[in-house]
């Protein structure tokens, strides 16, 4: 955590109060000039130092924990973007195993399908050839 400003261990409440009359004597001390000036101002700016500190250490705390909530957000996320990725190329692996597989059996079917046009092109010429015959053989 950041370094906190030591502060004393009275309220704000009580430091609020402790300004407040300490400012006001000694505005009132610039106005009447009636009593010492330095010790009222020198309560009334160590009451307002330690409000100010307590209001930075507060102002510190928070900024502290929200820099360790982005830092394991960050965190979080480039765990789920590394499983992310390694899943992905699992399933990658995987759709390239199966399309490699289609195209074997495609490349079979191909390799059936021509061998059968060329049976039935054989089976044409020689249907053709025999009728032909046959009709040569009527004249």
């Amino acid at each position: 955590m950041a370094n906190e400003l030591p502060t004393l261990d009275s309220t704000n409440e009580e430091l609020e109060s402790i300004y407040k009359v300490h400012s006001k004597r000694f505005f009132n001390w610039l106005e009447t000039n009636s009593i010492s000036p330095n010790s009222s101002k020198n309560i009334a700016l160590l009451a307002h130092n330690e409000l100010v500190k307590r209001s930075n250490n507060r102002y510190s705390r928070i900024s502290t924990y929200l820099t360790y909530f982005v830092i394991a957000l960050s965190v979080i996320t480039l765990v789920f973007a590394s499983l992310d990725y390694v899943g992905d190329k699992e399933w990658q692996k995987d759709q390239i195993t199966e399309l490699e597989l289609i195209n074997k059996n495609l490349t079979e079917r191909n390799a059936e399908i021509e061998s059968l046009k060329l049976e039935l092109n054989k089976t044409k010429e020689q249907i053709l050839k025999l009728e032909q015959l046959n009709k040569t053989e009527k004249k």
